[in-house]
């Protein structure tokens, strides 16, 4: 295996550019997952719900960390300076805003409360990073 000290600046960009077109089909999985999830609680399959949340809370994390990644790599590869936009940051901030108020309402089993944050909050904000910030992270980088 290479080591990744070896990596050229011009992989590193091609790793992330790979990395942010992968983005818009993790961010569908990510809401195919919210769906089952609001299904499950809809037809009372709690064990099922609690299973999915599960697999989402784990693709959330993995997402933050992707994200944090390709901010870093426009930071080191580009004149752009990612935490200067206000767009990718309104959209960041309201993301882990909504990842802040899922862990009260799944503590409290306040299933409504869930469901409105998933449904509602955090599939209108992945819908966001998909169609509009993914691509400016994109453009960021050229």
């Amino acid at each position: 295996m290479e080591n990744l000290d070896n990596i050229s600046q011009e992989d590193y960009v091609t790793l992330t550019i790979e990395a942010l077109d992968a983005c818009p089909d993790y961010i569908d999985k990510m809401i195919f997952n919210i769906k089952k999830i609001n299904s499950s609680y809809d037809e009372n399959k709690y064990q099922d719900a609690n299973k999915f949340f599960e697999q989402l809370t784990i693709m959330l994390e993995e997402f933050v960390q992707l994200i944090s990644h390709i901010k870093i790599s426009i930071q080191s590869n580009s004149d752009q300076v990612v935490a200067k936009n206000q767009d990718v940051v309104n959209v960041e901030n309201h993301f882990l805003g909504i990842i802040k108020a899922l862990i009260p309402a799944k503590e409290k089993n306040d299933i409504i409360m869930l469901c409105d944050l998933l449904v509602y909050e955090l599939v209108d904000n992945l819908t966001l990073w998909k169609e509009i910030t993914i691509p400016h992270l994109r453009q960021m980088l050229k």
